[in-house]
């Protein structure tokens, strides 16, 4: 009678099943869209809390692409990227949390800055729309 109790436990809790807490589960989104012309915009968010990141980009049928993206680290720094990509090459706009040293020098098409405050990273970006004309 206790072999046939065990094996009744056993089989019991070998079909359940764990539930994941969605409470923990971290924030994460991401959009894709384009045309026919080649127009197109995507974009992701990780809401990790080791280290929320984010990625934006939008591209048109002149190759021109435009984009953003950033993380969070755990210790609290944050880097924030702004790029332009198109004929005349690549430019990019960093702003970070650290401080950069006094003797600092940007490469060619790249502007650093520091962040006087720390930005909030929101849930996802916001979508780009093309209307065909």
């Amino acid at each position: 009678m206790k072999i046939l109790i065990v094996l009744a436990l056993a089989v019991a809790a070998s079909g359940s099943t764990l539930v994941y807490n969605q409470g923990q589960r971290p924030d994460s989104s991401s959009y894709h869209t384009n045309d026919v012309l080649g127009n197109y915009a995507f974009g992701h968010h990780d809401g990790h809390p080791g280290g929320p990141s984010f990625h934006s980009e939008r591209g048109d049928i002149t190759g021109k692409k435009v984009g953003s993206y950033g993380v969070k680290d755990p210790d609290g720094k944050v880097r924030i990227v702004d790029y332009v990509a198109d004929h005349e090459g690549f430019k990019a706009n960093i702003k970070t949390s650290e401080k950069l040293p006094a003797d600092h020098k940007d490469p060619v098409g790249v502007k650093t800055t520091e962040l006087k405050e720390t930005p909030v990273v929101y849930g996802h970006p916001f979508p780009y729309y093309y209307v065909a004309l």
